[in-house]
């Protein structure tokens, strides 16, 4: 996000950071987790385009690769779901989305 770009360089306004701080801010994300992130966005962005999360893994646009890279996302997703290895909140996040997740 910008406000982590403007805090490693130390152009946030210090009342900002405290501000931020105050709400306990994580400044420092795990680029996996901006990646799961990203994905999950991008799959939120195709439900409302769609109003589905039919979203094969075979999937194929050159015109869209971040929709063709979700896709493959999406797959992993359910596969971690079913070794029970997708962490909780992020089984929640795809089930308030509307993600039907089986065993």
């Amino acid at each position: 996000s910008q406000v982590r770009k403007a805090y490693k360089r130390k152009s946030l306004p210090a009342p900002w950071v405290h501000k931020l701080q105050e709400i306990d801010f994580n400044f420092k994300i795990n680029n996996l987790d901006a990646k799961w992130h990203h994905n999950f966005h991008i799959l939120r962005r195709y439900k409302y385009t769609t109003g589905s999360l039919d979203l094969p893994a075979n999937y194929t646009d050159p015109n869209d690769p971040k929709l063709v890279e979700c896709a493959r996302w999406l797959q992993r997703q359910h596969a971690l779901y079913r070794k029970q290895k997708l962490q909780p909140i992020r089984v929640k996040m795809l089930r308030n989305l509307g993600l039907k997740l089986r065993r």
